[in-house]
């Protein structure tokens, strides 16, 4: 009789732990799937949509800035470029872009910088800008353009963005100027669709100037005259390529660092023409 008892109280005791178990491993199910539901819907970014979204970057931030020159050079067409209305307007388009600008200024018709935000920078002011190719394609087109690098008044290597003033009779009467650091522009914008660490963003002029590379040291240096690079002979081939045509692929090898062989990379690049500025975007990937 006893030995029935203690058989019986087992019996809920198993039931239980069995219950339990059943219970602990529908639970495990449920999270494995759940994990699995995550995994099956991650999105699969090819490397054509990277570079994609790298143009499309670049070109968003290209038109907010000039959206915002725009704005500043009506403020000039109706208050004059040495205006205070104009001071206002340069102040506040070198403030809503302080990450990457370095100054703005309006400039007469004779290429005259005659107002030039923030203050550190007036003392260029009556600075004669009309030897610039940028100064004189606006000139000459009444046009928006976005100047090569070049070393400034300012002793600074940038670019500028031009934007034509025009009175309120229409006439002609010069430009509001932007100047911008190329890298500090373009470094987030490019670094956003390269974070994965298989792949790296560059971004060059059709002359080879570097406007981007994820190696500062190398910004501004040329492609094809810097020392370093210019030792690499396949990339140095395809480098002519990517300043030759518009949009391509390609691969080459160059030394890993710190070790004695080669890596081979995937090279994808395609191009930016807004404002006469035609601007290599290179997406490179470890293969």
């Amino acid at each position: 009789t006893s030995c029935r008892r203690r058989k019986d109280d087992e019996e809920p005791i198993m039931t239980l732990n069995s219950a339990l178990k059943t219970l602990s491993i529908a639970l495990l199910l449920l999270a494995l799937l759940g994990c699995a539901k995550k995994i099956a819907v991650a999105p699969v970014i090819s490397d054509e949509a990277l570079l994609a979204g790298m143009m499309k970057d670049i070109t968003g931030g290209i038109e907010k800035l000039s959206d915002d020159v725009r704005e500043a050079a009506d403020t000039a067409g109706e208050d004059g470029l040495a205006g205070d209305r104009t001071r206002e307007a340069l102040t506040k388009l070198c403030e809503a872009h302080r990450d990457y600008l370095i100054d703005c200024s309006a400039i007469d018709s004779a290429g005259i910088m005659v107002a030039i935000e923030p203050a550190e920078y007036r003392r260029f002011e009556g600075s004669n800008v009309s030897r610039h190719a940028v100064s004189r394609s606006v000139e000459e087109t009444k046009e928006p353009s976005i100047s090569q690098a070049f070393m400034t008044a300012e002793k600074i290597r940038a670019v500028a963005l031009e934007w034509p003033v025009f009175s309120r009779e229409g006439k002609w009467m010069g430009a509001v100027s932007a100047l911008l650091s190329p890298g500090r522009f373009l470094g987030p914008l490019v670094e956003k669709s390269t974070r994965p660490a298989v792949y790296s963003g560059w971004v060059t002029e059709t002359d080879g100037d570097l406007l981007y590379s994820p190696f500062p040291k190398l910004i501004g240096h040329n492609f094809f005259t810097d020392p370093y690079l210019r030792h690499l002979k396949e990339l140095m081939r395809l480098g002519r390529r990517v300043i030759s045509e518009p949009s391509g692929t390609g691969v080459f090898r160059s030394p890993r660092t710190g070790q004695g062989d080669f890596a081979e990379r995937r090279c994808m690049w395609d191009t930016v023409d807004l404002h006469n500025a035609r601007w290599r975007v290179i997406l490179v990937k470890k293969i």
